[in-house]
């Protein structure tokens, strides 16, 4: 058989295999232009009536990553179990290079159709909000806080449980929102509950007080009301050994009320948040081990603001251009008074600046804000206790003071703010004695972790 002959006998075999599979597929060459598509996936990309040869697959399937499709077809990686949806359908998507792996051809891309959830017959609860978040707010990220968007962006689409890690303060309430956005359940209903702002009794009452005999579904109404969608609870670590069991069975798919036994099934999503070590948590008898297992699988940690380098000023800029257009006030900071801004800790992380910088427009009198007024008003921030840096106010508890501090922190279960508030000291001077005397983890016996 001659090697024309061989051509087209494979050739009609790969056209047979790409009609014949249950799969959506579509070829693309090394720039990402398509160059073969089978009938499935012409149908499920809803473009059966034209010629799709020469378009850029981004712009066919917009919501397909064009950063993971270069990771394909630039550098020869595998792409497993990437979901996207568009208003036809949602997929499962994997990506695998053609030729060598050093030098890919292209790509070979397989949709898989999923079912999309239901809305729910509940709606919104009156505990819902909505979650206009999207991660494309996040372009000017640092590097630390695009690979944690990234992963979160994956994360999103699997439909998994998923804990938030890091201070208070970071973006994680708008992370959690972004990634039920992005997720297959985002037509559905979304709710959070901040743990640490309420009691037991509180959060009890929200989510797992007995339904009417009226509801059919046995369910609290805003947990009816949830069915599809997510819950996101911040600050996790703060709920009772009881609350901590029904989440973790709620987490597992189940639901059961306050003061019964029975076990209804239960379609939620749960995000959560933490900015405690749980390991630590268990081993004082404080976090629920099962709860803690169900959850850590997907962890993802959101870097603190002090470790994103120059995105401090891309969102004091943010924040600055907001307050500047709500109070009509021509506001603008010097090279000097950004280096500022830049060389301060921010322990309250974004919430912390952004309520700096409304400061800021609202107080001063100039249009321009120089290197002084800024310092100035830093100190004013950090307040008495953060300006005594020197060693009078590290001697001030004990001749030990690195001692003093991990005394503090193991009975306060590492709680950097309920420390600083027993030692009499800011957040931010806690945070800078730690670096000084590398106190990062433990409790009892060892160090908190920053």
């Amino acid at each position: 058989m001659d090697r024309e002959t061989e051509e087209a006998r494979k050739g009609k075999s790969f056209r047979a295999f790409m009609d014949g599979d249950f799969s959506g597929i579509v070829l693309v060459d090394r720039e990402g232009m398509v160059t073969d598509i089978n009938d499935r996936a012409r149908a499920w990309l809803d473009c059966r009536h034209r010629d799709v040869a020469g378009v850029y697959i981004c712009n066919l399937f917009p919501l397909l990553e064009e950063e993971l499709l270069n990771d394909v077809i630039r550098q020869g990686d595998s792409v497993a179990n990437w979901y996207a949806q568009n208003r036809v359908a949602r997929f499962a998507v994997n990506m695998e290079p053609i030729g060598e792996r050093d030098d890919p051809d292209g790509a070979v891309i397989f949709l898989q159709k999923l079912p999309i959830p239901a809305r729910t017959a509940g709606g919104k609860s009156e505990y819902s909000v909505t979650a206009n978040r999207f991660f494309s707010e996040f372009e000017t990220a640092s590097g630390a806080f695009l690979r944690t968007i990234k992963l979160l962006k994956y994360t999103a689409q699997q439909d998994h449980p998923i804990l938030l890690v890091g201070e208070d303060g970071t973006e994680i309430p708008a992370l959690a929102k972004c990634i039920h956005n992005e997720s297959g359940r985002r037509k559905n209903g979304y709710a959070e509950v901040e743990c640490d702002a309420l009691s037991a009794e509180q959060v009890s009452h929200l989510l797992f007080d007995r339904a009417p005999e009226s509801e059919s579904s046995g369910m609290n109404r805003s947990i009816a009301s949830l069915q599809g969608g997510t819950l996101f609870l911040g600050h996790i670590d703060r709920l009772s050994a009881d609350l901590q069991y029904r989440i973790a069975l709620l987490v597992r798919g189940v639901y059961v009320a306050e003061n019964e036994l029975h076990q209804r099934p239960a379609d939620i999503r749960v995000i959560a948040s933490t900015d405690r070590d749980l390991k630590d948590l268990i081993r004082q008898g404080l976090f629920r081990e099962d709860l803690y297992y169900s959850l850590s699988p997907t962890t993802v940690t959101v870097p603190p603001l002090r470790e994103r380098g120059d995105e401090i000023i891309d969102i004091a800029i943010h924040f600055l251009d907001v307050y500047r257009e709500r109070y009509e006030k021509p506001v603008k900071l010097t090279r000097g008074a950004f280096d500022c801004l830049r060389e301060y800790d921010w322990p309250g992380n974004t919430r912390e600046l952004n309520a700096f910088c409304r400061k800021i427009v609202l107080t001063t009198p100039r249009h321009s804000v120089n290197e002084a007024f800024i310092r100035s008003a830093l100190e004013e921030m950090k307040g008495p206790d953060a300006r005594q840096e020197g060693p009078a106010a590290e001697t001030a508890g004990g001749d030990d003071p690195a001692a003093q501090i991990r005394e503090a922190l193991k009975r306060n279960g590492g709680s950097k703010m309920r420390t600083a508030a027993e030692l009499g000291i800011s957040k931010a001077t806690l945070w800078r004695r730690m670096q000084k005397y590398g106190i990062r983890d433990g409790s009892a016996g060892k160090d908190t972790r920053v």
